[in-house]
């Protein structure tokens, strides 16, 4: 933390002694003559800026209520401070603070706000809030640090709240039109149990029960420090934001306007979590995220099952049949375990992992018995067995319908995990996950050896990504497991977890034509495509709807259950498709491991090409084909693994704001490989090797340079990498929309700075004037020099600070020294706001004649 008064006055100190010994600054002693240097500063397109900002030379405006919001316009990129009283550097709001910003702006139904927290304070804390007109709470994101994000559900006037929860900060706030990418954690957005908190702790000695009453919370569940825990409190025991506050829990949702009862429960969880986030005893607290089933029930052998054929499993069973057993954990429903196209293919290893009595429906908790329990609906739909019956029914007994599996040593292992209403949560799939892994769990049971599942499959999902499944997920795959689920049926780009996470094959759905099903998710997490029905179609017109046919259940008159086939759809329909492939594979080359899995998926060698030419948003790298896959196994076993390029992530955008992004080449076969230079076709795109081998493997930044996209719309452009193994084309997008209204990067100052050692050179500030600003710096010696200007929102004496605008010329990051021996004209180039820049601030330089547009100030 830096001693802020003092240090800002010995940096302009210094400065000004520097600039009247120029000679030991970096000047020309051979030219004591004096000149200018003078341009255009561009403000950032869709630029904003808070208009009570912490610098006192910048113009104010108070924000600070609704009846104060300041207005705004889409899209755009705001630049805003904050600060609780005492908080940050001295100026402006530092001894009375300045808690909340908030802004007025008409979003559209579905439209994004997304607030980035300045990294040049810690510890803080920023809080997103959206209000409507009326003044009731609309949506909170209250994560401890980094991205909050809320989208709307409806057109209308609304108010945005930025809250310093606690210390100080710059921000960036940014809305597009572009729909949420991604719900933050911690926020009323999110789909999970109230009043559940998972928690995992640090210290192996912590008393549990004391720390969960810290925050009115009891312990529910059998885990323990260093596993997940379950934490509670019950509706009973509502606290109000003031019982909370005497608990050390903050409430600022609460602070302004009014909170619906609709939302009072979900923030009291997401408080309490916060609280808890911000103890150094506790690795992480997370909500308990619902998910949901991903099939759609529909109406009622293999001659229906058109989605065999249409993936040639047919042809697969053709091939060598596999010798070595692969278990599929169906993390699901259940099981109607003596279904007779189910009874010979499951393992004796099943659970029951849901927690939640009321939600289970057997009247226990966590148990060995996985099956299936209807809510005595007629129309109920026994979901896990429908997924397990597509993966392994049994096929050549004479009787119902044939799975991917055909008759190889592929079985299920049915892991329970939602109950009768089809809801479940992430924590409880986190345990079958881990269980599945052969990893430790809270059934106590640990598998071992061939009891372990070789692939999972998750047929279900939800809008909030979770850390205790993604924790799960990555520690099945470092086990060896390969782990598939749905897209999700929104008919929507809004990504569905667990199918977004990292390291998950994400399937979305096709009909009987090849078509993306109406219903299916797609976007830029999509892997690979799978039939997953479409029952208001009847493509091969064989009189029977284009669902997916497999096993099921259905309810008689005396609530019994018989067993019986139906026709479902979605992409719970879908995953089970890859997910048996996945297992024949395994039955033939065991050692497979996910990462090859997915190497080969991103390669083509698992797939056909049904959309675009390479990966696109509807079905990721293709179709997939059973008989490619599974002859890819047995041609890798028989003939061993030549060289393979591998490129992560396959394809790139950019959006409206990244700047540049990572890539990274490596070689996941065992033959060896060269990669040569990348090449680009797109003057508006650059490709630098970061950290590259001399066989050309390893990291590359890719940048767009957004000052030459002239005219508004969407750019498409590929970079190709050439090697000895092929080449890999990678799309790369970026999209460009005009401002609405005049670009304001707020008040920033230009400094002209010696590439010798030292500051100084010169300075000046400028106001903006329909989005550009006129500079011009005097006094300037001959030498070499650099210009960069910024704001200094936080008035800490240093300009492009993270949240802050700034920029160089010609080009932020890639800045060049100008040559000085007579004045110097046309010195242009652009500002914008910035996340941080790596340590590379500028101290703000003052007292040197200076011209602000074409007045002369000292």
């Amino acid at each position: 933390m830096r001693n802020e008064a003092g240090f800002l006055f010995t940096a302009t100190f210094l400065a000004f002694i520097c600039v009247f010994l120029l000679l030991g600054c970096g000047g020309d002693s051979s030219d004591t003559s004096e000149y200018r240097i003078s341009g255009t500063i561009s403000a950032a397109d869709g630029s904003m800026v808070d208009s009570d900002i912490n610098d006192p030379e910048a113009p104010y405006q108070s924000n600070d209520s609704f009846a104060r919001a300041q207005s705004i316009g889409i899209p755009i990129s705001l630049g805003g401070y904050v600060n609780q009283p005492w908080s940050g550097a001295v100026g402006r709001s530092y001894f009375d603070g300045d808690v909340n910003d908030v802004f007025e702006v008409d979003l559209l139904a579905g439209q994004a706000v997304t607030l980035v927290t300045g990294d040049n304070y810690s510890p803080n804390d920023l809080d997103l809030h959206i209000y409507n007109q009326r003044g009731v709470l609309v949506g909170s994101s209250i994560r401890e640090t980094g991205v909050e994000q809320l989208a709307v559900s409806a057109d209308g006037t609304y108010h945005v709240r930025v809250e310093a929860y606690s210390g100080a900060s710059n921000y960036s706030l940014v809305i597009n039109y572009s729909s949420l990418a991604q719900q933050a954690a911690l926020s009323t957005a999110g789909d999970f149990v109230e009043g559940d908190v998972i928690v995992k702790l640090k210290n192996p000695s912590a008393d549990v029960a004391s720390l969960a009453q810290s925050v009115a919370l009891q312990p529910v569940t059998k885990g323990a420090v260093g596993r997940p825990m379950l934490w509670r409190f019950p509706e009973e025991a509502d606290a109000g934001a003031a019982a909370l506050r005497s608990l050390g829990v903050g409430f600022g949702a609460a602070d302004m306007g009014v909170v619906p009862k609709a939302l009072e429960r979900k923030l009291q969880t997401l408080y309490r979590i916060k609280a808890l986030t911000k103890r150094a005893d506790v690795a992480y607290a997370e909500p308990n995220y619902r998910v949901r089933a991903m099939a759609e029930p529909n109406d009622q052998y293999y001659s229906r099952q058109w989605h065999y054929p249409l993936i040639k499993v047919d042809s697969a069973w053709d091939l060598a049949v596999g010798t070595t057993e692969a278990v599929v954990a169906v993390i699901d429903t259940g099981i109607l375990p003596g279904h007779p196209d189910l009874i010979n293919r499951q393992v004796a290893t099943g659970y029951d992992f849901i927690s939640d009595r009321a939600l289970a429906g057997d009247g226990d908790g966590l148990d060995t018995d996985p099956t299936d329990v209807h809510d005595g609906s007629a129309f109920y739909a026994f979901h896990g067995s429908h997924v397990a019956g597509t993966i392994a029914a049994e096929t050549d007994n004479g009787i119902g319908v044939a799975g991917v599996a055909g008759s190889w040593p592929v079985k299920v292992m049915p892991l329970r995990v939602l109950g009768p209403s089809g809801t479940g949560s992430m924590y409880d799939i986190a345990q079958a996950v881990y269980y599945a892994a052969g990893l430790v769990n809270d059934s106590g049971v640990t598998l071992v050896g061939g009891d372990v599942a070789s692939v999972i499959n998750l047929s279900l999902g939800g809008p909030d990504p979770s850390l205790t499944l993604d924790s799960a997920i990555a520690d099945a795959r470092a086990a060896g497991v390969i782990v598939v689920a749905a897209a999700g049926n929104a008919a929507s780009h809004f990504p569905s977890y667990p199918a977004a996470s990292a390291g998950v094959v994400s399937v979305s759905s096709v009909g009987a034509d090849k078509r993306l099903a109406p219903y299916s998710n797609f976007g830029s997490t999509i892997d690979v495509a799978a039939p997953g029905g479409d029952s208001g179609a009847d493509y091969n017109v064989d009189g029977f709807s284009d669902g997916v046919l497999s096993t099921n259940g259905e309810v008689n008159n005396s609530g019994l259950v018989d067993h019986q086939y139906s026709y479902l759809q979605g992409t719970s329909m879908a995953a089970p498709h890859v997910a048996g492939v996945a297992a024949l594979m395994k039955t033939v080359y065991p050692a497979m491991t996910p990462d090859l899995f997915d190497a080969w998926l991103a390669a083509g060698e698992l797939t056909e090409d049904i959309g675009d030419v390479g990966d696109d948003s509807y079905f990721g790298h293709g179709l997939i084909d059973a008989h490619k896959s599974v002859l890819k196994a047995h041609n890798t076993v028989s003939g061993g693994l030549a060289a393979l390029l591998y490129i992560n992530p396959s394809a790139i955008s950019f959006g409206y704001i990244t700047e540049s992004v990572s890539i990274d080449v490596s070689n996941l076969g065992a033959g060896s490989l060269t990669v040569d230079t990348p090449v680009d076709d797109a003057d508006w795109l650059t490709v630098t090797a970061q950290s590259v081998d001399g066989d050309g493997l390893g990291r590359y930044e890719v940048a767009v340079n957004r000052n030459a996209l002239v005219a508004d719309g969407n750019y498409s452009a590929t970079i190709t990498f050439s090697s000895s193994a092929g080449d890999a084309v990678i799309p790369v997008t970026v999209q460009k929309i005009t401002r609405t209204f005049s670009a304001d990067n707020g008040l920033i100052y230009i400094l002209v700075i010696p590439t010798g050692s030292g500051d100084g050179g010169g300075s000046a500030s400028s106001s903006v004037l329909e989005g550009d600003y006129s500079y011009q710096v005097s006094g300037v010696q001959a030498g070499e020099y650099t210009i960069v200007a910024g704001s200094d929102a936080d008035n800490d004496g240093f300009i492009c600070d993270s949240g802050e605008s700034c920029g160089g010329y010609p080009l932020l990051g890639r800045m060049e020294a100008i040559r000085v021996g007579s004045n110097v004209v046309d010195m242009d180039f652009g500002v914008s706001y910035t996340r941080g820049l790596d340590g590379a601030q500028y101290s703000r330089i003052e007292g040197n004649p200076a011209v602000i547009g074409n007045e002369i100030k000292r």
